[in-house]
């Protein structure tokens, strides 16, 4: 028998546990305290304001047999403030996971999206994206992830014979950090990175003085510590990166990983000038902090992405597609633009 389905948006506490019921069954990860600490702080207490929940019924069935939220963010260009949302935790149970339901709920997510904000923007993963496609948002790439190796015996060793990778590492080592240096001293800047906590006012001081042609999430002190404390991004750490007049020039998020050094977030005050000395005076504390290696993923524009390999990134396996629509400003979806980090993606 074919079935047909219905959506609906009940009140959103209503829709809290049934929620968080289909993201334990269907996303990775997640049990009953992380799925209810999710949608407490993305859903509830989301700074941008309440979530949306839609949930897809199959008639004759009494429970949902599929949700997708809609997550508020705060944009701004310029001095212009935005109401946008991403799609996000879209979900189908196995049972019902053909396209037609999947299909459904999207459009019909989508839908409610482009009609009350001036832009949406979705980043599904691998089996999601077509079916987001298809619901009515547009691919305007992917936001890679960029690395930088700073100690090589490890990676070394998983292709050499374990003792010429120890007796090579420390020669390749020296090399890396020479390059760097040299690299920090041709950018002049003289940044250097000090340990800061998210509650430091200086962080409202750098998004004040963010790019003005830029479009970004806002990204005060309140929406940093919003966004990188608690739940999965517990033990995310930010500094500021000061020049020699003691004068902050930017910032950088990250989190460690054995010591793996995964950059969450950054911003500095000329992003597209800029972020090569940022980058580099981070990599100079995270060599002092032991890091082996640093990694970081942007979407957005091409000259801050040409700044990062500047710094020594290159890109590396893994892409995370971007999808949009903003129908009623097409220049909202200029990516040349957009600053686009692990900051707003929420699969986390």
């Amino acid at each position: 028998m074919k079935l047909s389905y219905t959506i609906d948006e009940p009140d959103l506490l209503d829709a809290g546990p049934v929620a968080q019921a289909l993201w334990q069954r269907n996303l990775l990860g997640y049990d009953r305290a992380s799925a209810k600490a999710k949608f407490d702080k993305a859903y509830v207490a989301n700074p941008a304001g309440h979530g949306r929940i839609f949930m897809l019924k199959a008639d004759g069935v009494a429970e949902a047999c599929g949700t997708i939220s809609l997550h508020p963010r705060s944009f701004w260009r310029g001095a212009k403030a935005l109401n946008v949302v991403g799609l996000a935790d879209f979900v189908v149970n196995a049972e019902h996971r053909s396209l037609v339901p999947a299909l459904k709920l999207a459009r019909h997510a989508t839908q409610q999206a482009t009609q009350h904000y001036p832009l949406t923007y979705a980043t599904p993963n691998e089996k999601a994206a077509p079916v987001v496609s298809r619901g009515g948002l547009t691919h305007l790439g992917d936001m890679g992830r960029y690395a930088k190796p700073l100690r090589t015996q490890a990676p070394l060793a998983r292709k050499l014979p374990r003792l010429v990778a120890v007796l090579s590492a420390p020669l390749l080592d020296i090399s890396l950090c020479l390059a760097d240096v040299w690299l920090h001293a041709h950018a002049g800047s003289g940044l250097v990175c000090q340990a800061a906590s998210f509650d430091d006012p200086t962080l409202d001081s750098l998004w004040d003085e963010r790019p003005p042609s830029t479009l970004l999430s806002e990204r005060t002190a309140h929406m940093l510590k919003w966004r990188f404390t608690g739940r999965a991004l517990g033990d995310a750490q930010v500094c500021v990166a000061r020049d020699r007049n003691g004068q902050a020039r930017g910032y950088v998020v990250w989190r460690e990983r054995d010591h793996f050094f995964e950059v969450l977030d950054f911003l500095c005050v000329s992003s597209e000038q800029g972020t090569e000395a940022l980058m580099l005076a981070f990599t100079r504390m995270a060599r002092r902090l032991s890091a082996h290696s640093i990694s970081v993923e942007f979407f957005g524009a091409p000259a801050v992405l040409n700044q990062l390999r500047h710094a020594g990134f290159r890109q590396r396996p893994g892409t995370l597609p971007v999808y949009a629509s903003a129908a009623e400003d097409p220049t909202l979806v200029d990516t040349n633009h957009w600053h686009f980090t692990r900051f707003d993606d929420d699969t986390d």
